[in-house]
């Protein structure tokens, strides 16, 4: 990920410097530079590159991809809504193997952590055995998760 701007190098009369007058470090800065816009005009689409708005460095189309794909404040807000409600209601499916619940729960989690949405070890762990069959998987999570029996049959 681009997190620094890069800045060509200038010389007294503010022009920029030729690649063979640059230090080494600079050379390999303005290497890495080009590499990066290389990269993203390989895996941007075309018809999305010009939908961008960017001054043609690295860390300018980085910025404006991410600020196009993410949304605005208000979208964000709805996502991160959305998402603590779905988490807050994930529950196993009817007939969902224990790895189609796990893989569902990673993804919800994979979204959550995208959007900064936090909870502590205590409230994942509950979540997902919950959502376990209580069938397959009741004897091990009452022997690893403290609770009283009463809540895990339903009293």
């Amino acid at each position: 990920m681009c997190r620094k701007k890069y800045v060509r190098p200038l010389n007294d009369d503010e022009e920029s410097f030729l690649i063979k007058d640059l230090s080494a470090d600079a050379r390999k800065k303005y290497k890495d530079e080009k590499m990066m816009l290389s990269l993203l005009q390989q895996v941007v689409k075309e018809d999305v590159m010009v939908l961008l708005q960017h001054n043609g460095t690295s860390y300018s189309i980085w910025k404006a991809l991410r600020s196009k794909f993410r949304g605005s404040d208000e979208m964000v807000k709805s996502k991160k809504s959305i998402l603590k409600k779905e988490f807050d209601l994930f529950h196993g499916l009817k007939n969902e193997s224990t790895r189609e619940i796990i893989e569902r729960y990673c993804n919800l989690l994979a979204n959550m952590k995208r959007l900064s949405i936090e909870k502590t070890n205590e409230e994942l762990i509950e979540k997902l055995a919950d959502a376990l069959p209580y069938e397959t998987w009741g004897t091990y999570l009452m022997i690893v998760t403290p609770r009283p029996a009463a809540e895990w049959y339903g009293a």
